[in-house]
């Protein structure tokens, strides 16, 4: 049993099944460990034995609808050597149950630096987390991207950016009415490749969706940052950025529950914690604005938002882990927080792992289309 304490980044070129086989190459340690001894796995495999007509259906769909992201997650598989049908479980009837945090900061529209702020914690399964990487793609149309990917998944459901300055980071809720429909991970994957926030809202709003989450969404092209919540069949947005009638101030908290008014009926949490850290967060908004209002304390801002979120994380020691525990329950760690500020003309990327064995905090920035790696 290999434990993962480290967030490796490496850049490819190409697309479909191409693109899969060469992540799933290089990546194949970490696939492997994480399906082999995941217990969220497992309860995956257990749910598919119950109803694989269920899965084999979500198959058939993403076929029709975009074939080529099956073919990536068929390279995936062949390139790592594992089974298939576990990559299609993870990407199609994948329920995340952990704590990611997210929070989005609009400067006062009076400042002449014109940027806004969103920070979030990436969460999950210990064993996923723990063998989590970053990519850069550049893909055959031109397009590329800047990426977390959890172990044999696409890209799309955690955070993201591409090259027309458009990127999400993602919260899971408890979507209470799911249904068989186009696959999440297939819808997230399509919104990686697009320019602005009314392409991105027209694939994450397909009538034909499986499911629900919470999407906060940023574009450099429009100088917008909104959150999107979904239902299978109902979704609804928040603009951060234009102060809508939800947002009373520019300094916007999600967690894993669903929290516009239109949703107000919609009760599922995701586990225990997400009302307690939407308030612990809440309780800094104080805090977080006088920042925002004071030219002195405004320099702190980020810095700030990175603390926050990092009290907000989960860390595992390796020194001290209970091996047998973390292989027979599923528990969720923090796999890092990504800071992203975006202004006009630029955006800048941190992620700060937050494994125990890795302090370097990986640096990028995306400015005339070129996302660059700085350190």
């Amino acid at each position: 049993m290999k434990f993962n304490f480290y967030l490796p980044y490496f850049e490819f070129f190409g697309s479909g099944y191409d693109l899969g086989l060469k992540i799933g190459q290089k990546f194949r340690k970490r696939i492997k460990n994480a399906y082999k001894y995941s217990p969220f796995i497992k309860k995956l495999q257990e749910i598919d034995k119950q109803n694989p007509e269920y899965t084999d259906q979500m198959i058939l769909i993403g076929k029709r609808k975009y074939p080529k992201y099956i073919m990536e997650i068929e390279g995936m598989a062949e390139g790592a050597k594992v089974d298939v049908r576990n990559l299609f479980l993870m990407n199609f009837r994948h329920s995340y149950e952990f704590g990611c945090s997210s929070i989005l900061i609009k400067e006062d529209q009076n400042s002449y630096t014109e940027r806004f702020y969103l920070g979030h914690n990436e969460d999950h399964d210990y064993y996923l987390a723990s063998n989590a990487y970053l990519v850069k793609v550049i893909l055959e149309n031109g397009i590329s991207f800047l990426s977390h990917l959890y172990p044999g998944c696409l890209a799309g459901p955690s955070f993201w950016v591409n090259s027309y300055g458009v990127g999400i980071s993602g919260n899971a809720i408890n979507e209470p009415k799911k249904k068989l429909g186009i696959p999440k991970s297939l819808l997230d994957r399509a919104a990686v490749e697009t320019k602005s926030i009314s392409e991105i809202l027209s694939i994450l709003t397909n009538k034909s969706r499986s499911g629900g989450y919470s999407y906060n969404i940023f574009s450099m092209p429009d100088f917008s940052l909104i959150n999107l919540e979904t239902t299978s069949t109902d979704y609804a947005s928040i603009s951060v950025v234009n102060n809508s009638e939800h947002v009373k101030s520019p300094i916007f908290f999600h967690t894993n529950h669903y929290i516009n008014p239109r949703f107000s009926h919609i009760k599922n949490k995701l586990g225990n914690s997400s009302d307690r850290r939407l308030q612990a967060l809440r309780n800094k908004t104080t805090i977080l604005s006088k920042c925002l209002n004071n030219k002195s304390t405004f320099k702190i801002l980020p810095s700030t938002i990175k603390q926050l979120l990092f009290h907000d994380s989960v860390h595992v020691s390796p020194k001290n882990i209970n091996r047998k525990l973390f292989t027979s329950k599923i528990h969720g760690i923090t796999s890092c927080t990504v800071f992203f500020t975006i202004e006009r003309q630029k955006i800048d990327i941190e992620i700060i792992p937050h494994n125990q064995n890795e302090k370097k905090i990986k640096q990028f920035t995306l400015k005339d289309g070129i996302i660059s790696k700085i350190q």
